[in-house]
């Protein structure tokens, strides 16, 4: 089992719709979790989960100290034709829970343990990919230290790029604090349009920094309309019949991770 969190400082970028993408095509061969810790639960939302009914299990309840099992939490192949992917959704009252982590000890692995308390159901999973939200909360810290990898996606935009900084220095100097080693490992480029030269100014930035070069998956992920119509008929781009290109880019990333080590 690998973890995976799927990060941004900046909304915008196409962040869930990455994380969706790359859970659907990763689930045609491998068993995959999909964790929704964004209380605005928009990757609830496109694997057709009824976020208005706030009064059944999700996300929330791993981090209110209540007796949830996995087997409460996790919603079975809401996708017709990727029965391997499943989903932890979120509620809106995530935010309420956040609240009252302050004063939680050991507040920033309250996720790690509940997965480690709960190994046996957890490991039947190839991948548990998590999505979060634009910020550096407490919730936020708990999927990138319970992670393996986390993957950072910047859209063409300088405030994206000044996000993806900010997010390393915040990142880097938590990870002291919590005594573990470094594991932002990808960088992906999203929404690019070569009509503009500001994609090509923003990948030569990133292409010029010797630690962010490391990171980055080529080639940037072209802007496409079959991504967002996807996304709006509740299903990744692999299942959608006129996706076929975007459908391709998103298997190339997925190898470009893979090699990476991300996944």
């Amino acid at each position: 089992m690998k973890i995976v969190s799927v990060g941004t400082l900046k909304g915008g970028t196409g962040k869930t719709t990455m994380t969706f993408n790359l859970s659907g095509v990763l689930a045609e061969k491998n068993r995959v979790l999909m964790l929704d810790v964004d209380p605005q639960c928009n990757l609830s939302n496109n694997a057709g989960i009824n976020i208005a009914q706030t009064d059944t299990y999700s996300s929330k309840d791993i981090f209110t100290g209540g007796d949830a099992q996995p087997e409460d939490l996790i919603i079975k192949s809401p996708i017709k034709g990727l029965p391997n992917l499943d989903i932890i959704p979120s509620n809106i009252y995530l935010i309420e829970a956040e609240m009252n982590l302050n004063s939680r000890p050991a507040r920033e692995s309250i996720l790690k343990n509940y997965i480690e308390d709960n190994i046996e159901q957890f490991n039947s999973y190839d991948y548990i990919i998590i999505d979060t939200n634009p910020s550096m909360g407490l919730v936020n810290q708990n999927a990138f230290y319970a992670s393996d990898s986390v993957i950072l996606v910047s859209d063409v935009d300088n405030n994206s790029r000044i996000g993806v900084e900010l997010f390393m220095f915040l990142w880097k100097s938590t990870l002291k604090a919590l005594r573990k080693k470094n594991n932002i490992k990808a960088l992906i480029l999203n929404r690019a349009d070569n009509r503009t030269t500001l994609t090509g100014d923003i990948w030569e930035y990133y292409k010029d920094d010797e630690e962010l070069t490391s990171l980055l998956t080529e080639p940037p992920i072209r802007e496409r309309i079959a991504f967002r119509r996807a996304a709006l008929s509740k299903i990744p781009i692999n299942l959608y019949k006129d996706g076929r290109e975007s459908s391709e880019e998103i298997h190339r990333l997925v190898k470009s991770l893979k090699e990476k080590g991300v996944f």
